[in-house]
């Protein structure tokens, strides 16, 4: 399980010249998880939120772009999102 966890962990390093591959870093975590390897929980818990401030950066970059084009439904959103934080 080790050995799962190990290569979760070189799928999301961009460095590690296999490629940046959250899905197949999850499935190994969630593999070494199950089989009771406490590191890859941990790890598969900090890569699920990493893909959820990812997720939310990316919604905040598309508003941002839409009230730029003048969409005020766009524009309210994002200041009630601002403010929201």
């Amino acid at each position: 399980m080790k050995g799962c966890n190990v290569l979760g962990k070189l799928y999301i390093d961009e460095y590690s010249g296999l490629g940046m591959n959250f899905t197949k870093a999850k499935e190994l975590y969630t593999h070494a998880c199950k089989n009771d390897y406490e590191n890859a929980c941990t790890n598969l818990e900090n890569l699920k939120n990493q893909e959820q401030e990812h997720d939310t950066q990316g919604r905040l970059e598309k508003l941002m772009q839409a009230c730029t084009l003048e969409n005020n439904s766009a524009c309210e959103a994002l200041r009630q999102k601002i403010n929201a934080r």
